[in-house]
């Protein structure tokens, strides 16, 4: 029997009502939104142009960096810089429009050796996307009477591990219901590579979906 999760925008968690006699449950896959993590840090006066500088706030995706930095624009509502990125390359290019100065944290994320770029000059360099990406790991927890898996010495709610926001549990397992259940809770979360654990957010107009698979006797 298959149990499907789907919400909208907000934290990626819900309450859900579990069919009649099911004994047991396991993850098969999320499906969440790209941008429900994390992706890039602040960058404070990141790009100025025309003495204006420019914060970049925090970006919970790459689509969603390239699209802050191609909605700057300057005093008469013109683009400042044209970002793009070619995925099959890997390729990072941003064509200057104004002249503008980088910060040095930023010239540093974006690989760029030159903190001052001319008007009409383009940058180009090519990203290591898995360096990139802060983001370990995704996770389900399930709130019901089951023990889930057994981490750093002791039982968790997790239920599943899923490498990227959409995809197959890693390493499929069916865990037992302890007692009878008629609801469950479920939440996503995301591991940084520094090991902090943060719960999955849907930005606004967005859904996001997880699918487990239920026994019954």
């Amino acid at each position: 029997m298959i149990l499907k999760v789907s919400e909208g925008e907000g934290p990626c968690r819900a309450t859900v009502a579990v069919p009649y006699g099911a004994t047991g449950i396991e993850l098969t896959s999320i499906n969440v939104p790209s941008n429900a993590a994390e992706f890039s840090v602040e960058f404070i006066a990141g790009i100025t142009h025309n003495a204006t500088a420019v914060t970049i706030p925090a970006q919970a995706s790459l689509e969603d960096l390239v699209g802050f930095l191609n909605s700057i624009v300057d005093g008469n509502a013109d683009k400042v810089v044209d970002v793009f990125f070619v995925y099959n390359e890997a390729l990072f290019e941003m064509f200057a429009k104004t002249a503008i100065v980088l910060s040095e944290d930023f010239a540093a994320y974006i690989q760029s050796t030159n903190l001052n770029l001319a008007a009409n000059s383009v940058f180009d360099a090519v990203w290591n996307l898995e360096e990139k990406n802060p983001v370990s790991e995704y996770f389900v927890e399930v709130i019901a009477p089951i023990t889930g898996a057994f981490v750093n010495g002791e039982h968790t709610l997790t239920v599943g591990y899923v490498d990227s926001p959409r995809g197959a549990c890693k390493d499929g397992y069916l865990f037992r219901f302890e007692d009878t259940v008629h609801h469950i809770r479920v939440r996503v979360k995301y591991r940084l590579k520094s090991g902090a654990e943060k719960d999955a957010v849907a930005p606004a107009n967005s859904r996001w979906a997880v699918t487990f698979r239920l026994t019954k006797p």
